[in-house]
This record gives C-alpha cells, structure tokens and sequence, in this order.
C-alpha cells in the first residue's frame, strides 16, 4: 500500500543504547523555515525470491526475509542543524561544520507519515540505520522566481537485535503504537 501525499518525516537521533529522547527527534512537516517533505521510497522489503533447483526442475523457492533495505527522502528547506546532526557533520569550536576523517553519521530511527486512500493515518517506520548526502549543488539566478531546491538523502538500513527492520502501520493506535516501537524515548538526561 502507497500513501496518499506525504505529510511529514520524523528521524529520531539515536543513542548508544538504540534509544532517544523528545529532543534528538527531528520534524519535517512543512512549517515555516522547518523543512517539507516532497517524496520518499523505501526500498528492500522483502528478499528477492531466488528459484532453487533440483531434479532438473525449479523446485522451489528461497525467499526468507528482507532486502538491501534502505530508504530515499527528498525534502526542501531542511535546517541546516537538522541536516548536519543526521549526517554526522561537527560544528567546528569556530562554530562552521566541518567533516573529514572523524565524519560519523549516527544511528537513526526513521518515520514517514500520511494517510491511506481511506483517510486513515498510515505511517512506515524504519528502526535502525544512518543517512548520507552525496552532494550539494547551486545554479545562477536568472531573474526569475524559482522553486527552492530539493535535497535528496538516503538512508542505508540495519535490523535491530530482534531483526526486525521496518514496521508499516495503518490507524491512529497502530501508528501510535509503532512510533513507541521505533522511537525509544527515554527522558532527558538519563537511559
């Protein structure tokens, strides 16, 4: 099942104990100078079927689990903060983002959000993974009013220590339920 739109995107920074707090969750929802969704695809949900044979005949089939699971977001407007603290980009004690050698984008727990043909809220949860940028880019202006540019990320996804991958959920309770699942919020300052 696709959405219907694509409403908002939350990633929750995680600790080294796969959990976060209310503050290390991240919001694309399309509010002034915040960022807006514009797309995302997730990919790898299910393994590829591979035909075994035997008797000199397709005897059956290896199908078991996930894919190469791993997520596109394109987005607008993304805070510059947002963005650095996702692909792991330090501020520099000059206070400018730097990366090089020491780079590290940290584990998140990802959340897309609309709703079903129906209208009800539907959401696809990713559990554990990092993103990635590959570039940035700028043309002239040419005297011409134009859209903002879109930022494309991609997030390469691994199973957690029950080797579950991704969770997708349809109704207020089960998309509730599944952001308790995906987003393992402790207060702040403590585990």
């Amino acid at each position: 099942m696709n959405a219907v739109g694509f409403e908002k995107a939350e990633i929750a920074v995680l600790d080294a104990n796969f959990q976060t707090t209310e503050e290390n969750i991240f919001t694309l929802e399309g509010k002034t100078d915040k960022g807006a969704t514009r797309s995302f695809s997730v990919e790898g949900l299910t393994a590829e079927a591979v035909k075994q044979f035997g008797s000199n005949i397709p005897y059956r089939t290896a199908k078991r689990g996930i894919g190469d699971l791993s997520a596109t977001l394109t987005a607008i407007d993304v805070p510059l903060d947002f963005e650095m603290t996702i692909l792991g980009i330090a501020k520099s004690t000059e206070g400018f983002y730097e990366g090089g050698d020491d780079t590290e984008a940290p584990y998140t727990a990802t959340i897309f959000y609309d709703k079903t043909p129906q209208g009800e809220p539907y959401a696809i949860a990713l559990y554990r993974g990092s993103w990635s940028r590959d570039s940035l880019e700028g043309e002239t202006l040419e005297g011409e009013n134009k859209e903002l540019p879109e930022e494309e990320y991609t997030m390469a996804c691994v199973v957690g220590d029950d080797k579950k991958g991704y969770g997708i959920a349809v109704g207020a309770e089960q998309v509730a339920a599944l952001r308790a699942k995906a987003f393992k919020v402790t207060p702040s300052g403590g585990a």
